[in-house]
């Protein structure tokens, strides 16, 4: 059982580099050996916590707190070991033996299950316009997978039962905010007849998805509600891709929407993250802030092509 152990905290300590994990709470600069910045756990003006890119680890000359990912949340977010554990797995995607077969799906797999289809529908003939969309913006099949892009068709409950035959709860995809409740008590799709974007946390982890309307009425663009996993305030699109541009440049360039976001990043702008909304919270600076202290925000002459 050890061994077995051993074995799982080591797929959860390769799927989540510890300088991902530790720059989501503050801002890392690089270092001889990986990273440092001003240690969490006490009080300090210069930068006295290192973290370790070859040992995944951290130590702080100042307060001596150290550790790995394990060690990391459990003093951050203030939890047990086996909560820290239970949080990093099912962020890595892994799978924990004591997890009873009622609740063998996390709401991470769901919302991947969710990704694939949506992928899977967009290269199909069911996706026919959303390809010529892209097509329209320049986008091709490679940007796809780089971009966790998809397609819900336009059939009422198409993704539900896609997700029930392959074990979901509804009340699984319903706090994933895949689903709404109909005044009769059925459930249908929240997503129907839209191009997908696929939003990621900073770990590269499926957490939610924007959906633009590709043709008939409706709201241009829906995403999906706050829920367990997914709070706007604390995410912004693409960072899970650009941030280690954003450390190499020094900077960063905020936009609004999915399509400017991806756009900039097909043009070689790599370090583009997007507000996820029209408004950018003080919790999304604050992240950005833990990357960079520089920022750009560009004016575009006239608007972009919808």
């Amino acid at each position: 059982m050890n061994s077995n152990n051993n074995e799982l905290t080591a797929q959860i300590r390769a799927a989540l580099p510890i300088e991902d994990i530790i720059g989501e709470k503050i801002r890392l600069r690089p270092s001889s050996r990986g990273f440092m910045g001003l240690c969490p756990f006490h009080q300090e003006d210069t930068p006295s916590f290192h973290v370790y890119t070859d040992t995944q680890s951290y130590y702080c000359f100042g307060c001596h707190e150290s550790g790995d990912i394990f060690t990391f949340t459990m003093k951050s977010e203030n939890m047990s070991y086996p909560e820290a554990l239970r949080l990093l797995a099912d962020r890595a995607g892994v799978k924990l033996p004591e997890r009873s077969a009622v609740h063998s799906r996390s709401l991470y797999d769901v919302l991947d299950l969710a990704a694939k289809f949506f992928r899977s529908c967009l290269m199909s003939g069911q996706g026919t316009a959303a390809r010529s969309y892209m097509k329209r913006r320049n986008m091709n099949a490679s940007d796809v997978e780089r971009f966790a892009m998809g397609y819900s068709p336009s059939s009422w409950d198409s993704l539900i039962r896609h997700l029930r035959e392959r074990g979901a709860a509804d009340r699984e995809i319903l706090s994933c905010g895949l689903a709404l409740q109909g005044r009769q008590g059925g459930f249908y799709d929240r997503f129907r007849g839209r191009l997908m974007f696929g939003i990621k946390d900073i770990a590269g982890k499926i957490i939610a998805f924007g959906g633009r309307l590709i043709d008939g009425e409706g709201a241009k663009y829906i995403n999906s509600p706050e829920g367990s996993i997914y709070h706007k305030r604390n995410n912004l699109y693409l960072l899970d891709t650009a941030r280690k541009a954003i450390r190499e440049k020094g900077s960063a360039i905020l936009v609004e929407g999915y399509m400017d976001a991806v756009r900039l990043h097909k043009c070689g702008f790599a370090n583009t993250v997007a507000s996820l909304g029209t408004s950018l919270t003080d919790t999304q600076a604050e992240l950005l802030a833990r990357f960079t202290d520089r920022c750009t925000i560009p004016t575009l002459p006239g608007r972009m092509p919808p």
